[in-house]
């Protein structure tokens, strides 16, 4: 069963205005900021498993193809900073342990989040539409979505960087939105966004001396061209005749 439309739009709008909640205006310590970040989080997570419930979405729905594994090399993009930092010197310890482990379960609450909101919400609200387009629109609103850290913005540079955040979002939509049309596997899913947070953003602020430059740009690129290669392979051999088989019924 699948939303109304006015529905779906309220739980995005309550689900932007959560997750852009501007908690560091409040000037407190960093750890109870994380606090504070995944207490409400939590309670919306909470609200959403009642949604789910009560419109009775399935949620673990029996994957189309036991091959899971078929998606596993799209997993390789979550380590594009890891493999950047290696090439441009190195990484430094980590640093206090447990702020560590407060951003790693808000990373955890948060991909579990936009997974209930961007795939059992919004993509399975297009069912109605082609495979491809499904995961085009899921892909380009979660997307524009991240434009919404624009609020944040103190500078071109900064700026330029929510743009460049908009472009990569965009292809890690496409990776997950991809992988869950053709596994309906919201686990796997889940997993590869919270380790490409994981690794790309949370331990990400531990890389030594690491900026965007052309070693960035340059694994981004490789790693973007890879996937997509990859996508465009599996489809045209394992997926395109279902998808033909689905419009011609």
């Amino acid at each position: 069963m699948k939303l109304k439309l006015i529905d779906l739009l309220i739980y995005l709008l309550l689900f932007i205005f959560i997750v852009s909640l501007p908690v560091d205006l409040l000037n407190l310590p960093i750890d109870y900021e994380l606090d504070i970040l995944i207490g409400v989080r939590a309670a919306l997570l909470i609200f959403f498993i009642y949604i789910i419930w009560k419109n009775k979405i399935k949620v673990f729905e029996k994957p189309l193809f036991k091959e899971i594994l078929l998606f596993l090399p799209f997993f390789l993009i979550c380590f594009n900073n890891f493999i950047a930092s290696f090439i441009n010197g190195g990484f430094e310890p980590l640093s206090d342990g447990y702020i560590l482990f407060l951003e790693i379960f808000l990373c955890l609450i948060s991909a579990v989040l936009e997974e209930i909101i961007f795939r059992l919400f919004i993509q399975n609200f297009l069912e109605n539409k082609t495979p491809l387009a499904r995961i085009l629109l899921s892909a380009a609103i979660f997307a524009l979505f991240h434009f919404i850290n624009v609020v944040n913005v103190r500078s071109v540079v900064a700026f330029i960087n929510v743009l460049f955040q908009v472009v990569y979002t965009f292809g890690l939509g496409l990776a997950i939105a991809f992988i869950y049309e053709y596994s309906r596997s919201f686990i796997t899913v889940v997993l590869m966004h919270f380790f490409f947070n994981l690794f790309n953003d949370v331990l990400y602020g531990f890389l030594q001396g690491f900026s965007s430059n052309l070693v960035f740009i340059f694994t981004s690129v490789i790693m973007a061209l890879l996937a997509v290669s990859y996508g465009v392979v599996l489809y045209l051999t394992k997926f395109k005749k279902l998808d033909n088989k689905e419009q011609v019924q």
